[in-house]
């Protein structure tokens, strides 16, 4: 996951623990330093603790998220959601993430996979395709047209039509002996209408 990338910024290719101490230790010691949480986010990332660094990656985020790099924290952040098996959240923060940094394709592209995981597919297709058009034009450049219009179609049959508003109601007559008021309507959940972007 996004832990790689992090492992080639840093430049630390070896087992990670030395940094990882000293990266939760500053964490410990600065509970305020949104950025020392966020390293220690990163650091448990990169051994693949995704568990514990979620624990990092919410106090950062409760902080504000470090100011000089927000889309890669909210990128690590969605995704380590997703691992750890919290997708509805992980769909909302990297959602969220996009509409902040629409130009970040990386972002979308891991929405994408929140998006699949959970169980939105045609969502998750059209996502990643927006990715794959927004990352390299010249690449799709012969086939964009096409390639939009199935993007747009897969949203379509993504977001559920309208429900018509239901007819003003007749008013009610005198009760009749043995007639049943009518039982009170299920709440119903809301569905998710988090799109990409």
């Amino acid at each position: 996951m996004a832990r790689a990338n992090r492992t080639a910024a840093t430049g630390q290719g070896d087992d990670g623990e030395a940094p990882h101490r000293q990266a939760v230790a500053a964490a410990a010691a600065h509970p305020d330093d949104v950025r020392a949480q966020a390293e220690a986010a990163y650091a448990c990332d990169r051994l693949g603790r995704e568990a514990e660094a979620l624990r990092y990656y919410q106090r950062a985020f409760d902080l504000g998220g470090p100011a000089d790099d927000r889309a890669g924290f909210l990128l690590g952040f969605g995704s380590t959601l997703r691992n750890v098996g919290r997708v509805d959240d992980a769909v909302a923060v990297l959602a969220e993430a996009v509409l902040a940094h629409p130009e970040h394709a990386a972002l979308r592209a891991f929405l994408a996979l929140a998006l699949g995981s959970a169980g939105h597919h045609a969502l998750a297709l059209a996502t990643m395709l927006d990715a794959g058009l927004a990352s390299s034009p010249a690449a799709f450049a012969p086939y964009r047209r096409a390639l939009g219009e199935y993007q747009r179609a897969l949203q379509e049959a993504a977001v559920p039509p309208a429900t018509p508003a239901p007819a003003t109601p007749a008013a009610p007559g005198p009760a009749r002996r043995g007639s049943r008021r009518p039982g009170r309507p299920s709440a119903r959940r809301a569905s998710p209408s988090r799109r990409s972007r």
